[in-house]
């Protein structure tokens, strides 16, 4: 796909920043240094019509100004003297790049093409997927392209640095972006910057976090060779009936082998029951098409990691605006996977989810961190799994509500890190009815291919049918 980049801008806040250091938490240093992405699609010609002028305009003096509440956003990840990476809020301002693309959307495999249009490219900040700061090159904290097709649609793509803010931040950020584009006068909930929340306690108490980094931790050396296939990124639409189908089947299993879920999980924090079963089948999917593709690897280990989100553990304020996530790690070998009930797996899914879903766990993370003294680029080295799957649930974002004044956009995605170590997935919102989903799966084309082939993978997963944008204008967030 052919992506013109016309013009590369800084915006900044609208009001003067006051520049100071802001320390990370313990919490922001333990994540992977990589950027979120999301893209979001708009239709620009329907009944509130807006020319691509009108559109750059509406976005550019919005994000100035809603910069002034998020400051971080504009601010730029450095090392300071003592070594340690933290938030320079200098106002420097957001990269935001304005392209074009002389084609129609509908011909484009979104989840592909996400480099060209995601603006990562132009920033000119390295390849990544890794992004840590040097004391020579300071890392942005958010950049964004807007991309032009021939079919007057627009491709909105936002990538914040995951050290300044998790999803449940970013999601707050991206609507209050909307709100104040739509013409609100200050987002409907503030953003909170009090990161010295998150402290250790004077007495560190490790054992928690300790045992969840044994099981993160890989049996074997893992590196990462030139000649090992990139993985590839492809999207499809996950079946509501089917996943409703799939718990029916975990409780008939349940009840066969006399016992019931076993585990109770806060569902607002972990996964619902329809997750649950989603995922249960997809692990070990993904299992059966890696296990194909290495039938004589004597290490059949397989690790599911999840992430969890735990503001309302730590009785955080609701804009707080950070990160605030631990990863739940259920441990399986290839041929359970494959070979035991689906209620098994789902068990297992809820109770690794269970063991880290509570107040005890993650201050116990936070010592953790502290009593390791870690940075995000060493405590990456530690997270290079090979075989095992990755796995984000976007099921809660507000991604299909995010209206800008033109209407909500018509596909939502995110773009997962190209990483050859591990498979991801991401189970998103789905554009076509409220309960259906989106699967974003990232693996070796040759376990795609297989995967494709698999009946109970077509039962479940189906291309993603690109909806053209609807011509009358939706109501804002």
């Amino acid at each position: 796909m052919d992506v013109s980049v016309a013009r590369t801008s800084l915006v900044v806040p609208a009001k003067p920043i006051r520049e100071h250091w802001l320390p990370l938490s313990n919490l922001d240093r333990v994540v992977m240094p990589t950027y979120v992405r999301v893209l979001l699609v708009y239709g620009i010609s329907g009944a509130e019509k807006r020319s691509y002028a009108e559109v750059l305009q509406t976005l550019k003096y919005s994000l100035a100004r809603v910069l002034v509440d998020f400051y971080p956003m504009a601010g730029r990840l450095g090392v300071q003297d003592d070594g340690l990476v933290n938030l320079h809020c200098n106002g420097a301002g957001a990269i935001f790049s304005e392209a074009c693309a002389n084609q129609p959307l509908n011909n484009v495999e979104l989840a592909s093409h996400m480099s060209a249009l995601s603006g990562m490219d132009v920033a000119d900040i390295g390849p990544g997927p890794l992004y840590v700061p040097s004391r020579e090159m300071q890392i942005p904290a958010l950049v964004i392209q807007v991309t032009h097709f021939a079919c007057e649609n627009v491709v909105v793509a936002v990538n914040w640095h995951h050290t300044v803010a998790d999803i449940y931040s970013g999601c707050h950020f991206l609507k209050s972006w909307a709100e104040l584009a739509s013409g609100r006068t200050q987002p409907s909930l503030r953003p909170v910057h009090s990161r010295h929340l998150v402290q250790p306690r004077d007495e560190l108490d490790i054992t928690l976090a300790e045992r969840w980094a044994r099981l993160a931790r890989v049996a074997r050396a893992a590196t990462e060779r030139a000649e090992d296939p990139p993985a590839v990124l492809r999207a499809f639409d996950l079946s509501y009936e089917r996943a409703v189908e799939l718990q029916q089947k975990i409780d008939r299993d349940r009840d066969r082998e006399g016992r019931g879920s076993g585990v109770e999980v806060s569902l607002n924090l972990a996964v619902a029951a329809a997750d649950s079963s989603i995922l249960a089948q997809l692990w070990r999917l993904l299992a059966k098409a890696r296990r194909a593709e290495e039938p004589d690897d004597a290490d059949n280990a397989s690790r599911l990691f999840m992430f969890v989100e735990g503001r309302s553990f730590l009785n955080l304020p609701a804009g707080f605006f950070g990160n605030v996530v631990g990863c739940a790690c259920a441990r399986s070998t290839e041929e359970h996977l494959m070979g035991g009930t689906l209620a098994s797996v789902a068990q297992l899914i809820q109770s690794a989810l269970a063991e880290i879903s509570c107040a005890e766990f993650f201050q116990s993370l936070i010592d953790w961190v502290e009593a390791q003294r870690l940075s995000s680029a060493r405590h990456e080295q530690g997270l290079s799994l090979e075989h095992y799957v990755a796995a984000t649930l976007w099921t809660f974002a507000p991604l299909y509500g995010l209206d800008f004044g033109w209407g909500k956009p018509s596909f939502a995605l995110t773009n997962p890190a190209p990483r050859r170590l591990f498979d991801g997935l991401v189970i998103l919102p789905g554009p076509h009815h409220e309960a259906n989903k989106t699967a974003l799966i990232q693996i070796r084309a040759s376990c795609l291919n297989r995967l494709k082939d698999d009946p109970e993978f077509l039962t479940l997963c189906s291309p993603v049918r690109f909806l053209q944008p609807e011509p009358q204008s939706q109501s804002s967030l």
